[in-house]
């Protein structure tokens, strides 16, 4: 079974719903590895940037995954952080021209049009596609990316299908590859369907 979400909890509250008792649960992932991991690391001489991520990533306790095509700089003389985990990361992938982040407790560093696995999930009415995508304009994201056309889908959940990852739509509004840039799941162990709705962006 694909795992769909590792994460500590960080609020909860419960409260009456009618008859009931509901409790509300909060979860975050890295959050403990995020704001609690400070470093102290020191190099001398020529040091790769992938070393500092792997010993950055040793001190927050996860494992890290690289994608396929990521390159790796060399500090000619040397490279130090201290404080930290995170900020030491964001100089380290930056000097390479990498991206990381943390999903269900792995970090993920990755060249920006990467992807974490080279599998392309089709999404068609014979493999959970529900409806017809929607057209929609999604706004920039965190590197500066201008708004772009793209696409609403919804489809039966499926956790095998992640951020950043490609998918092939097949549908009689559209078709292509696509590059999957957000996703919601929703859904109720009482009654109806799982279902996930992503935003895409072409590839």
């Amino acid at each position: 079974m694909t795992l769909i979400f590792v994460g500590v909890v960080t609020y909860t509250e419960t409260a009456l719903d009618g008859v009931d008792r509901e409790t509300a649960i909060e979860v975050s992932d890295g959050r403990v590895e995020l704001r609690d991991t400070h470093v102290s690391l020191a190099y001398s001489g020529q040091t790769n940037s992938k070393k500092i991520i792997e010993d950055i990533a040793g001190e927050m306790g996860v494992p890290v995954n690289f994608s396929y095509n990521a390159q790796f700089y060399d500090f000619p003389k040397g490279f130090s952080v201290i404080g930290l985990g995170r900020v030491g990361l964001d100089k380290a992938c930056a000097s390479s021209g990498l991206q990381w982040q943390i999903q269900n407790g792995i970090l993920q560093v990755k060249n920006k049009r990467d992807t974490m696995t080279r599998e392309v999930f089709v999404l068609s009415p014979d493999s959970g596609l529900l409806g017809v995508p929607k057209k929609i304009n999604i706004g920039k994201d965190a590197d500066g990316d201008e708004d772009q056309p793209g696409w609403e889908v919804v489809y039966f959940l499926n956790g095998a299908i992640g951020i950043g990852d490609y998918v092939r739509l097949e549908s009689k509004a559209v078709q292509g590859c696509f590059r999957v840039r957000s996703i919601e799941m929703a859904g109720d162990n009482l009654e109806g369907d799982w279902t996930c709705t992503a935003k895409l962006i072409e590839a």
